[in-house]
């Protein structure tokens, strides 16, 4: 990242937190007495957006796309590597996830991140196809397994 880049990356994350709650912004929503008055008091202060309606999930959901697309914006494509080992939790979330539903056969709807280096679709398929050599090298499975082992697992 250039001196400039960087200069207007800090800049931008500057701003942005002066929206952080403070204190006292915390004492009130502690101070609310309902979970309905919860989800209000945070979609006033600008949390989620009109898809979100009153659904906590959703609302956080929508906060950390925000804070992942802005994340996005400020290394562009040239850096964007950089950020790939915070999203390691809901990548090995997916594949976890995809072995599940592809053992049980359930399917069980947005379970899936896609704000990582494979998301939920694509994960499916590698895992339904036992395609492992599309995964990061070091989420492959069984890598250290001799090849006999190996064989029993594939089979």
């Amino acid at each position: 990242m250039s001196d400039t880049k960087y200069a207007y990356a800090v800049a931008r994350i500057r701003a942005m937190e002066l929206s952080l709650f403070s204190s006292s912004t915390l004492d009130q929503l502690m101070a609310l007495k309902t979970y309905e008055s919860c989800l209000q008091f945070l979609t006033e202060k600008g949390w989620g957006d009109q898809d979100t309606g009153m659904d906590a999930e959703a609302i956080l959901t929508r906060e950390k796309e925000k804070t992942w697309n802005v994340v996005r914006d400020l290394l562009k494509k040239e850096d964007a590597g950089i950020i790939n080992v915070l999203s390691y939790e809901n990548l090995f979330h997916n594949l976890k996830a995809a072995i599940k539903e592809t053992v049980t056969s359930d399917h069980h709807g947005n379970i899936y991140f896609d704000n990582c280096a494979i998301g939920g679709k694509e994960m499916a398929r590698i895992v339904a196809e036992r395609d492992w050599q599309a995964l990061p090298a070091n989420t492959v499975p069984y890598t250290h397994l001799t090849p006999p082992a190996k064989r029993v697992v594939e089979d």
